[in-house]
Parts: structure tokens; sequence; C-alpha cells
């Protein structure tokens, strides 16, 4: 089994932040210069620290400048506005979420262990590293009714996600009964993700407990997920 090591986050800065992590097009202006680039790296982790304690409609450009200790035309020197600074934030966040988890759920890493094992490594990770991106997934998950932008960038991590999951989950393949593996871990990978989403958006709701802690919801979800791929039988339709 494998486990969350640290491994060092990819950079956002530069060139190569000009493009989303997922292949779509992000809102930095990519800066050339060491300086400015430090200068976008510090408003973006501002404004991440601001997003720990207060709503994205509720921090004003003036707050997030004064917390980077930069000025408001440094600031639109990189983005056009503020809601194009959230799509960065969520590209930043989506980035390192896909970063880490094709380090950890490379099948290379569990291919000592068994098909049960490796569901009950797996979910946890896909539980924990997303959750530490809470903060801006709950700030561009309320502001992504209004923005095709950050929507599309919720569809294309979630697709990031449930692909991970099947590659490794087909690496076990001597081990799943079920007469469609293909379909059958892209269904409860499908599954999977569902029900971590829904948990996520609960505790968005910061009054809202989500009536499954961790200690539940994870092997509860690992013996579905089980139960399904042991499934020998299968509806032809």
């Amino acid at each position: 089994m494998t486990s969350d090591k640290t491994i060092a986050p990819s950079s956002v800065m530069g060139d190569a932040y000009a493009t989303s992590p997922l292949g779509g097009q992000g809102p930095v202006r990519a800066p050339k210069q060491a300086r400015s680039r430090q200068t976008l790296e510090t408003i973006l982790n501002e404004t991440r620290q601001l997003l720990e304690v207060r709503n994205f409609d509720d921090i004003p450009i003036a707050d997030i400048v004064a917390a980077a200790s930069t000025t408001v035309g440094s600031f639109y020197a990189r983005f056009p506005d503020k809601a194009s600074l959230l799509i960065a934030l969520q590209a930043q966040a989506h980035d390192e979420v896909a970063t880490r988890l094709e380090v950890v759920l490379s099948p290379d890493r569990w291919a000592t262990v068994s098909l049960r094992e490796t569901i009950s490594g797996m979910i946890p990770l896909l539980m924990e590293i997303p959750d530490r991106h809470l903060a801006v997934f709950k700030a561009a998950m309320l502001s992504s009714v209004a923005s095709k932008a950050l929507a599309r960038n919720v569809t294309e991590i979630i697709g990031k996600k449930i692909d991970l999951m099947a590659t490794l989950l087909l690496s076990k393949r001597s081990e799943i009964r079920h007469p469609n593996p293909d379909r059958a871990v892209r269904s409860g990978a499908a599954i999977v993700e569902s029900v971590l989403q829904h948990r996520r958006v609960r505790l968005f709701v910061d009054t809202v407990d989500y009536p499954l802690g961790e200690e539940t919801l994870c092997p509860d979800l690992c013996e579905m997920l089980l139960a399904l791929l042991a499934s020998e039988t299968s509806r032809t339709t």
C-alpha cells in the first residue's frame, strides 16, 4: 500500500500557468520576471488565506492587495477582474489535486497489494487531498452558477479523478469478477466521486454536519465498490 507522501506542488507561476492544468486557457497574465511572479504567487496565497475566514464575495480587491502588500494597479496587471482571480485559484487547486493524485494513485505504487487493500487505501486519499482546498472549492462552487468557466473546470477535475480511479482499479483486473470490468470500474468510480462531492458540498455549510464521519464513510464506500466489482451478474441493457 502507498502513503500520501509530500511531493512538490507543480509550479503555478510563469508561462506554464497561462493555461489551465487540465488543458483549458487560464485567466492569468503570465509574468516573465521573477519579482512579478512572486507578486502573483503572493496574491494567490493571501487570497487563499482570506477565504479561510471570509466568503469570496465579501473580500474586496482592496483587502486582497493590502494583505499581499501590493497595489490595485499591480492586481489588474495580472488579473482582468476579481472573477479571474477565483478561476486562477480554482485552477491552482485543481492542478495540485490532480498532480498529487497522479502520484499516490499510480498503479505501480499498489502493485503488491490486493484489490480490497487498494480500494481501502484509495478512498481516504480521494477524500483527504481535495479537502485541503475546501475554502477555494467553496468559493468556486458558489460562483459557478454564474460562471461557465468555473463549472467547466469542476467537470474536468471530476473526470480526472474518475479516470485515475478507473486506471488504478483496472490494474487489479484479475480480481474483478464483474462481466464488464471497464464499465464496472467507471460506474463505481463515478459513484464514489459523487458521494465524496456531496460530502464536500455539505462541509461548505459550517452549521451542517455530514451524517457519516470518515471512519464510517470510507469503509462503507469500500464495501460498496468491492460488492460491485465482485458481482458475477450484470444487466444486459
